[in-house]
């Protein structure tokens, strides 16, 4: 009977094909650095519901509208569980402590359970009343309207 033919298991992984490309080998390389203690800014705040899209939460991050930790955030930056995160959001001024990381978009109930909502109570001035624009000079009762929002009557 001849000896085994069957390579030891070292000698299989000596004899596997390499990546095929550097762009398989980052990735792949990029897949084990990457842990679950972190999550990109733009993602998170899309999973939290701050922003409606991904895109979104990018372009805030882009003009400078996200800091994390009092430092302006490109939306690549990472951010972790006890981070805080400030944002000019569509709803107004948020600050919030991450309590959860998610990359994914969460449900309503699940997405206020990603953080500590930290924001200070609207002041006057963001609710202040914008008129739809129309044509002409508004009317008697449109202006009087418009006056009792701007409490300028009684």
């Amino acid at each position: 009977m001849r000896a085994s033919s069957q390579p030891s298991s070292a000698a299989a992984d000596e004899r596997m094909p390499p990546l095929r490309c550097r762009a398989m080998e980052t990735a792949v390389a990029s897949r084990v650095m990457t842990s679950s203690d972190s999550v990109r800014i733009d993602r998170w705040l899309c999973a939290a519901r701050i922003f409606k899209s991904r895109t979104q939460a990018a372009a805030a991050c882009e003009a400078g509208h996200v800091r994390v930790n009092e430092v302006s955030a490109r939306a690549s930056t990472l951010v972790r569980v006890g981070d805080e995160v400030a944002a000019r959001a569509p709803r107004g001024r948020v600050v919030l402590k991450v309590a959860a990381l998610e990359a994914k978009r969460q449900p309503p109930a699940r997405a206020r359970e990603l953080y500590e909502d930290r924001s200070p109570p609207p002041s006057r001035d963001e609710h202040f009343f914008v008129a739809p624009r129309r044509k002409g000079r508004p009317t008697k009762s449109e202006r009087r309207a418009t006056d009792r929002l701007r409490g300028l009557t009684d």
